[in-house]
């Protein structure tokens, strides 16, 4: 019997469709689409399916982080990934799958024997294509600008990749000095990639690295990335044509095994896609009726003596939005903090002191 099914992978900043066949066990695949939908799935979703061949047994399935828009089968990111890695790269048995997307990366391990390991970055934006791009529009570029720009820069700025807000403020202080911006721009693209393979296990992991999301397309990234895996005697394996689709081929290979078609007259796309009348929002109460449990402690203000001989240790923490200052007499132990934040030094001609000591 002829199969047909559609995989779509709805992502952070781009919608991917993939249309495949199957008879016989064998599986073709027929046609390749994608679009940026700029913050509007539902639009770049109808515009996507306007081509979409209506039969009578066609199987729809969707994965990716903005997939709830779409009333189809769902399948995990995970799944989508080791279906996808398995059908493109067959030759393959032991592979690690290093995946940036606009909104999150992941690390998938898969070995022939079957057994995996799965990883994938926190809540932190650090190291993602929004982050990425983000940055660079300081500059006024697009991320394919600024790679270019940053391609063959052999002295990159030594930048942090492990902290977004601290990558941000060296940034803006290079760019104030008047640093290079290819050198600026080296050392965000070499910090994403440090961020990344940090997930990655050289000593566990499958040998044959395999890179698929939009960001390992810089150049930049690829042959970074690649380095280091030869320094861990892991290898990048050559880019196929086909793995900046990767997710939504293998939600396609599982759309072909589920029950549920859609006829012609069912597949209005304006049915399938979820309204705001679905989708729930997580509420939690205001913070203010939570105010009978803040405590607030009373500080005493304590002028400096200056007959006082009494040694005293100070401790200072010198952050990018503020500062914090203790003091402690030897003698006795007695302590005393103050805080500096940067509206206070925005808010003086000269140079801010830190203000008078509390007591604690």
């Amino acid at each position: 019997m002829d199969k047909h099914a559609i995989g779509i992978d709805v992502g952070a900043e781009t919608v991917k469709l993939v249309e495949v066949r199957s008879q016989n066990d064998t599986f073709e695949i027929t046609r390749i689409d994608s679009m940026i939908h700029r913050k509007n799935p539902h639009a770049a979703l109808s515009s996507l399916f306007s081509a979409v061949e209506r039969t009578d047994n066609l199987r729809i399935a969707v994965a990716g982080r903005l997939s709830r828009v779409l009333q189809a089968g769902q399948v995990p990111t995970k799944a989508a990934i080791r279906r996808g890695v398995r059908l493109l790269h067959k030759d393959i048995d032991d592979v690690t799958v290093i995946s940036i997307g606009a909104h999150g990366f992941c690390v998938l391990e898969l070995c022939g024997s079957g057994q995996e390991w799965f990883q994938q970055n926190s809540r932190c934006s650090q190291g993602t294509g929004n982050f990425l791009s983000q940055l660079v529009e300081r500059f006024g570029m697009t991320v394919e600008e600024a790679s270019a720009l940053c391609d063959s820069e052999p002295n990159p700025a030594a930048l942090s990749g492990r902290c977004p807000v601290i990558l941000k403020t060296d940034m803006t202080h290079l760019a104030n000095k008047g640093e290079d911006r290819s050198r600026i721009l080296a050392g965000l693209y070499d910090a994403v990639c440090e961020n990344v393979l940090s997930l990655v296990r050289p000593r566990l992991a499958p040998p044959n690295v395999v890179l698929i999301g939009g960001v390992t397309r810089a150049p930049r990234i690829r042959r970074q990335i690649g380095q280091w895996l030869h320094h861990r005697n892991l290898r990048l394996v050559d880019e196929h044509r086909q793995d900046h689709v990767l997710e939504a081929i293998g939600v396609a290979s599982y759309a072909l095994e589920l029950k549920e078609t859609f006829n012609e007259p069912a597949l209005d796309i304006r049915s399938l896609l979820a309204t705001s009348h679905d989708t729930k929002l997580e509420r939690t109460p205001a913070l203010r009726r939570s105010l009978s449990s803040v405590h607030h402690i009373p500080g005493s203000i304590i002028h400096a003596r200056t007959d006082s001989i009494s040694p005293v240790i100070l401790g200072l923490d010198i952050g990018s939005t503020g500062s914090k200052l203790v003091a402690t007499e030897i003698d006795n132990g007695a302590s005393f903090i103050s805080q500096l934040t940067l509206s206070d030094c925005l808010c003086q001609a000269k140079p801010a002191a830190f203000p008078k000591l509390k007591k604690i």
